[in-house]
């Protein structure tokens, strides 16, 4: 729509979008309550297990009675004390209203108000982090809230931002357009998170060593994949509207740029993984079992993080462009016919235990690359966005 030059619509996909965010809010926070009573069962101890479904319900996950230091808190609330208010999972609500918002102005150019949100919401989850974990004790129950509040406070700054470029209304035609383009997508998140999840299972069951050093390795490299990730957006945003201007051809030139981009901060990130992975592991552990498990598992993040900036960005364009299909069933596909099951052949029966299921991760990033890329400059995606494209704007024309 803003490529096309009609700012208008923009006000009835944000109305469309916060009320998908609502619906889609009720509807996960009872299924994630149900998850978290799942979590125990597949954790390597009974601690870690209780700890793990204590964060999504908002709840202390050990003893109730019992503080960490040994002593007793007051003020119980039922069932020896514990904090079952299931707040991490009752805010769905707030959070997917905050990443609806969020796309709206990513759509509309605006990276700023986005940044500016999520500064001020991280700011109040650390500052909320050492009051409840650290001063009250809650543990994983105060990071719980902690992170409710932060999303809280993210919603709140986007959500002031409508004085300025309005709400509309709900339309039919602007919700057939939204779900044209999110349900692929949508499923695709869902079943590719439900790979992952399934890697973290499998090596939860490896034993705690075997999950933490996943754990560690994946926050590190994190801040080698999140700025690829901001140039994949911001690549999807340009894709869209030169797709409302009419200009595809620009589609595959914002490829190459985008890709010069990555490619820039992923060989740098490479290098970095590699000569420093030990201090930076020995940064969040002193056990040196557990620092040779990280530094393997970052070996082979070095190796895919380039890779997964190609990824990234080619799925995005694609996505912006309106071939939302094709990088879903490829998504989908290679993050399931390479994680889980390495991750069992590599890291159950050759034990290799993480480093098998990272292995997986780097053929399944290395695929969907190779697949997604060839989809791109071979053009075949212009077909199936064109469609897109015509059927929305046929959902779009006023009644």
């Amino acid at each position: 729509a803003v490529g096309a030059g009609r700012r208008h619509e923009a006000r009835d996909h944000v109305a469309t979008g916060l009320a998908a965010a609502l619906l889609l809010g009720v509807i996960a926070a009872p299924v994630g309550q149900g998850v978290a009573e799942l979590l125990p069962r597949i954790a390597a101890t009974e601690a870690s297990g209780r700890a793990a479904a204590g964060y999504p319900a908002g709840r202390q996950g050990g003893d109730p009675g019992i503080q960490p230091n040994g002593g007793h808190r007051g003020g119980s609330d039922g069932e020896g004390g514990k904090r079952n208010h299931a707040v991490r999972m009752l805010g769905s609500p707030v959070f997917l209203t905050y990443v609806a918002l969020r796309e709206v102005r990513y759509g509309l150019g605006d990276s700023r108000s986005p940044m500016v949100a999520t500064l001020l919401g991280n700011a109040t989850n650390v500052a909320l982090d050492a009051l409840f974990i650290v001063g009250l004790e809650w543990g994983v129950a105060g990071a719980a809230w902690a992170t409710l509040a932060g999303h809280g406070v993210e919603a709140l700054v986007l959500t002031l931002g409508l004085r300025e470029s309005g709400l509309g209304r709900v339309r039919l035609g602007s919700a057939r357009a939204l779900a044209r383009v999110g349900l692929p997508t949508g499923l695709q998140f869902f079943v590719e998170v439900g790979a992952f999840a399934l890697l973290a299972a499998l090596l939860a069951a490896l034993g705690e060593t075997e999950m933490a050093a996943h754990q560690v390795a994946l926050q590190i490299v994190h801040f080698a994949f999140l700025p690829c990730y901001a140039v994949a957006e911001a690549a999807s945003v340009l894709a869209g509207q030169a797709m409302g201007a009419g200009r595809p051809a620009l589609v595959p030139d914002l490829g190459r740029r985008a890709l010069w981009l990555t490619g820039a901060w992923g060989g740098l990130s490479m290098v970095v993984l590699l000569l420093l992975g030990g201090p930076i592991a020995r940064a969040f552990t002193d056990d040196p079992t557990l620092i040779a498990a990280v530094r393997a598992l970052l070996v082979v993040a070095a190796a895919f993080v380039v890779a997964d900036g190609a990824n990234v960005t080619f799925r995005s364009l694609l996505r912006g462009a309106g071939d939302v299909r094709y990088p879903a069933v490829v998504t989908v596909t290679a993050s399931w016919v390479f994680t889980p099951p390495l991750t069992y052949l590599l890291g159950y029966r050759l034990e290799l235990g993480a480093l098998g299921g990272w292995l997986g991760l780097l053929l399944e990033i290395v695929a969907g690359a190779a697949l997604l890329g060839w989809r791109l400059y071979r053009g075949r995606w212009r077909e199936a966005a064109a469609r897109t494209v015509a059927a929305n704007e046929a959902d779009l024309q006023p009644a």
